[in-house]
């Protein structure tokens, strides 16, 4: 039980340790880190704030009917480049004209609640009049007869440019900084927080893609027409204008018709074959170094082989030459004998004792003379200690 404490208190530690290092660490502020981080798992919830307007907010056909306005008006003025004399009139689908429907509105509402037979044949008359009108008035305002016009006749007069795309890359490179910033403006646009955008922001940013993208294309194609919406225009059809455009073009066809992106790519080709024949030639010449410094590493390393190989023979054939003579005994000197010396053992005399007793003689000779025994003599022995 103690050790299951100790062992939980450790591991609280050290986990404890491992987050402290971890939060502090510099890989929680990595922007590669924190990219994965939010890919992998949604980011954290935060509290949603919106400062909406809705003080200009419109109603839903006058929402629509300034979006078309914003549309046409910016993308007329960009495609003219701001080069204008007589601007479009303030009547063009202006808030006015939202008076002319409703009778549709009327007609609308009726059909969607299923009050088909409340609809009487004046109501239709006087609706479907408002529309007429509203139309005719718009055309009238608006001036769309003139940017049409105003383009055909200018490539009629200029097929060059509008149909043979001559010098095109000289114009893109004219005006690359302001295709840029155009190019940038949308993505801004396209890319933006919808979220807490009311009507009146949403209508401007309508105008501000629809300015940009025609301000492109009029710079690319070298429109340099001056806008003037109060100017005479030619009765003749659009069709008959086509068709002028159309003959001019044929007119001025050239012999051989070339792609206007042709010298850019003539130049990338040129770029890439002198690219590959550097990178040929420094490839060629580093095989070459390679090549070099390889066979000198050989020959060194060969000759490194040979002359240990030589030792080798050497050390070999002397010891094969000591081996074949016949083996040597070592003279060593005679060493000289020592006589060990001759050592006798001292005699002594036997002690004679007297304890009151008849005198024995404990040492004279053997009890089996009394008996008549043989008589055995024993030497002593000699005993050579060296």
């Amino acid at each position: 039980m103690k050790f299951s404490v100790i062992a939980a208190t450790v591991a609280t530690a050290s986990a404890h340790h491992r987050g402290h290092h971890y939060k502090h660490s510099a890989l929680p502020h990595h922007p590669i880190y924190n990219y994965v981080k939010n890919l992998m798992s949604p980011a954290d919830a935060k509290p949603f704030h919106c400062d909406y307007d809705a003080s200009q907010d419109m109603e839903q056909w006058e929402y629509m009917l300034n979006i078309k306005r914003s549309v046409y008006v910016n993308g007329v003025r960009g495609f003219y480049q701001d080069k204008i004399e007589n601007d479009i009139s303030e009547k063009c689908m202006s808030n006015d004209i939202m008076a002319k429907f409703d009778g549709i509105k009327a007609l609308h509402h009726k059909i969607i609640t299923g009050d088909f037979f409340a609809i009487s044949m004046d109501e239709h008359k006087s609706a479907i009049n408002d529309i007429i009108e509203a139309v005719w008035s718009t055309v009238e305002d608006c001036r769309f007869v003139v940017p049409v016009q105003d383009v055909i006749t200018w490539c009629q007069n200029n097929t060059d440019k509008c149909v043979h795309k001559t010098d095109l890359l000289a114009r893109l490179y004219e005006n690359a900084i302001e295709i840029f910033e155009a190019f940038f403006d949308m993505y801004n646009i396209a890319t933006r927080d919808t979220m807490c955008e009311n009507n009146i922001t949403t209508v401007q940013n309508w105008g501000k893609m629809s300015y940009d993208v025609a301000q492109v294309y009029s710079k690319q194609l070298g429109f340099d027409v001056v806008l003037d919406s109060k100017k005479e225009v030619s009765h003749e059809s659009v069709k008959e204008q086509i068709n002028h455009v159309i003959d001019a073009a044929a007119a001025t066809w050239p012999a051989h018709p070339s792609c206007p992106f042709r010298p850019l790519y003539e130049t990338l080709k040129t770029m890439r074959s002198y690219i590959k024949d550097e990178v040929h030639d420094d490839i060629h010449m580093i095989k070459n170094i390679v090549k070099d410094k390889v066979h000198h590493a050989k020959e060194h390393f060969e000759q490194k082989i040979e002359k240990f190989e030589n030792h080798f023979a050497n050390g070999m054939e002397q010891i094969q030459s000591s081996w074949a003579q016949p083996p040597q005994v070592p003279q060593y000197q005679e060493m000289t004998i020592f006589e060990m010396p001759q050592f006798e053992m001292p005699q002594f005399e036997v002690p004679q004792f007297d304890f009151g007793m008849p005198q024995q003689q404990m040492w004279a000779q053997p009890p089996q003379a009394f008996f008549g025994m043989p008589e055995m003599h024993f030497e002593s022995p000699r005993f050579n200690l060296f």
